[in-house]
């Protein structure tokens, strides 16, 4: 039993000389308990999706093995470190997510033993988790934690291509993780209208596509009915060009064709927008609708 341990405050940050946050991109074993596990793998990359500035280094996990693939962000190896103890029961991490309303687990271990678990989903894009276990009934801070793990997009099954997650600033014991920076929404895949069948009395649905962007982004959609077939992707509303018009009251990422559409193609606008902006994307048109 550790007696002597000690809630040291610690960040983990990725950057060059946080050994710590370094040891997160090497696969967990018995000689190397930090690190991923479940099949997936991870790399200490440039930060691209938002977490902090420019020239900000983050950790990129790759989930491309069990749906429980996971981090061991912080272990104790000597007796020396607890995770949280009476004054300070709060986590604090930025992440990135791939998806919307994706679960995100956190665990705490008395050794070997699973003692303290809290799930909370992640919005698409960059997120600011607070975790506080003293509201999760398991938890006494008269108990000893010694590993912290964190599980992305918990328990789903991995994806084909594999989705990649990004954390910073993992903080215990009275640490600090910053603010999101404020970044504009960006689309880095574009959406896309799922279905190949277009007859009148058919459904078609949408597939989001990848946007990045600080907060919480809301996103909208705008349906139009066009004259004109287009075969790429734009940013903005349609030109006169294209030749379209907007569908009236049809706002939801699903539109249910009907006889006015006989003939013609189909386009959506999905819009992206959190406190500091908005960014648009036009899909391509569907084929002729029948």
């Amino acid at each position: 039993m550790v007696n002597n341990a000690v809630a040291t405050s610690t960040v983990l940050n990725y950057e060059t000389g946080d050994t710590l946050g370094a040891l997160g991109a090497a696969e967990a074993g018995p000689n190397h308990p930090v690190g991923i596990f479940g099949g997936g793998s991870a790399d200490i990359v440039t930060d691209t999706v938002g977490l902090g500035s420019a020239d900000n280094k983050v950790l990129a996990l790759t989930k491309s093995g069990a749906q429980w693939t996971g981090y061991n962000a912080l272990v104790d190896t000597d007796g020396s470190l607890r995770i949280t103890n009476a004054q300070n029961s709060v986590l604090t991490f930025k992440y990135f997510s791939q998806k919307a309303n994706s679960p995100v687990a956190v665990q705490l271990f008395i050794g070997d033993t699973m003692d303290t678990q809290m799930t909370q989903n992640a919005n698409l894009g960059a997120n600011r988790f607070r975790f506080d276990f003293s509201t999760a009934g398991t938890w006494s801070g008269s108990k000893v934690y010694t590993k912290l793990v964190i599980f992305p997009d918990f328990q789903v099954p991995t994806s084909t291509p594999p989705a990649v997650y990004y954390f910073d600033e993992v903080a215990v014991n009275g640490a600090t993780t910053s603010e999101l920076p404020a970044v504009i929404p960006s689309n880095t895949l574009a959406p896309t209208i799922a279905n190949r069948t277009f007859k009148v009395g058919n459904t078609l649905t949408t597939v989001s596509g990848s946007w990045l962007g600080s907060g919480e982004l809301a996103f909208t959609y705008t349906w139009y009915r066009c004259t004109v077939i287009a075969k790429a992707v734009a940013l903005g509303i349609p030109v006169k060009a294209n030749k379209c018009s907007t569908i009236a009251g049809q706002h939801l990422n699903r539109y249910k064709l009907t006889k006015s559409d006989k003939g013609k193609y189909i386009r959506l606008l999905m819009t992206a927008t959190n406190s500091v902006g908005s960014a648009l994307v036009l899909t391509k048109t569907t084929g002729k609708v029948g």
